[in-house]
């Protein structure tokens, strides 16, 4: 089954939250992203913060 091997516990964030700050209180390697409305709009990881500093330094190259 499923459950067996799923995260069953997840935290998530509003698309206007500090995502620095989320990730360095938290355990979490992945948050949901939610809207206002709490309509899910995706996912990002730690992973995906990293990329996003690499790519901002290679432009400032």
């Amino acid at each position: 089954m499923v459950s067996n091997y799923m995260t069953s516990v997840m935290m998530y964030i509003s698309v206007d939250a500090n995502i620095a700050d989320t990730f360095l209180h938290t355990k979490f390697k992945r948050l949901l992203v939610v809207d206002k409305k709490g309509n899910l709009q995706g996912q990002i990881s730690r992973q995906d913060i990293l990329r996003a500093i690499r790519d901002f330094n290679d432009e400032l190259s």
